[in-house]
C-alpha cells in the first residue's frame, strides 16, 4: 500500500513537472514568436519612414505608410506631371552617382502599397534596387542635409530662370514650380556649361 501511495505521489510529480516545463517551452515559443512579430513591425516602420524622409513625404515626427502618388489629382504635380522639387532631387542624384531614377519610377514605386505577391512594398524589399540606392544616398549624409544642398541648387536655377526672363521680352515668366521637365533640364545644363546657350523661349512656344 505504501509503495502504490509513492508510486502515486511521484506519478504526480513527473505530471506536473512535465506540465510545467511544457508550460514554459510554449510560453517562451509565444514570447519568441511575438518578439520576432515587434522586430518585424520595428523595420517595416523603419523603411516607411527612410523612404518619405528621403523624398520629404515625411519627417522623422510623423509615422506614415505608403503615401498615394498620383499626378492628375495630386497638387503637388504641375501641369507637366511632374512635382519640381523632386525631379530636381533626382537629377542631382543622377549626375552625384551616376544612377538613374526617373520621375516617372518614382511616381510608379508610390502608386501601389502592397507588391504583386500581396506583401508590402518596401525599397528595400530587393524589388526596387534604383528607390533603395537612392534613399541610401540621402541618409549618406545627417538628415536634411540633401535638402539644404538642393534648396542652394534650386536657387541657382530659379536665378538663371529669372535672368533668362528679363533678358527676353517674348519669353512668358511663369512661376518655377510650373516649369516642364524639359525646361528644367536646360537650366541644370546652362547652370553647368556657361558656355551653353539656352533657348527658354523656343521650348516655350513648342509647349514645353
Amino acid at each position: 500500500m505504501s509503495n502504490c501511495k509513492e508510486k502515486m505521489i511521484l506519478i504526480t510529480c513527473l505530471a506536473m513537472f512535465l506540465i510545467v516545463v511544457v508550460g514554459g517551452i510554449l510560453i517562451m515559443q509565444n514570447h519568441n514568436e511575438r518578439m520576432l512579430t515587434l522586430e518585424q513591425e520595428r523595420q517595416v516602420a523603419e523603411a516607411y519612414l527612410r523612404v518619405n524622409i528621403a523624398f520629404r513625404i515625411a519627417t522623422d515626427e510623423m509615422y506614415i505608410l505608403m503615401p498615394e502618388m498620383d499626378p492628375e489629382r495630386d497638387g503637388e504635380f504641375n501641369s507637366f506631371g511632374i512635382n519640381g522639387s523632386r525631379f530636381l532631387q533626382l537629377r542631382v542624384f543622377e549626375r552625384e552617382t551616376g544612377n538613374t531614377l526617373s520621375h516617372e519610377m518614382m511616381v510608379d514605386y508610390f502608386s501601389q502599397e502592397f507588391e504583386p505577391d500581396g506583401s508590402l512594398r518596401l525599397y528595400n524589399n530587393g524589388n526596387h534596387p534604383e528607390i533603395e540606392a537612392f534613399v541610401n544616398w540621402m541618409w549618406e549624409v545627417p538628415q536634411g542635409q540633401r535638402w539644404d544642398d538642393l534648396h542652394d541648387y534650386r536657387f541657382l536655377l530659379w536665378r538663371l530662370h529669372r535672368d533668362y526672363s528679363d533678358a527676353n521680352e517674348t519669353f512668358v515668366y511663369e512661376s518655377f514650380t510650373l516649369l516642364s521637365p524639359q525646361m528644367l533640364d536646360a537650366l541644370i545644363r546652362a547652370e553647368a556649361d556657361p558656355a551653353y546657350v539656352i533657348d527658354l523661349t523656343s521650348l516655350q512656344r513648342a509647349g514645353y
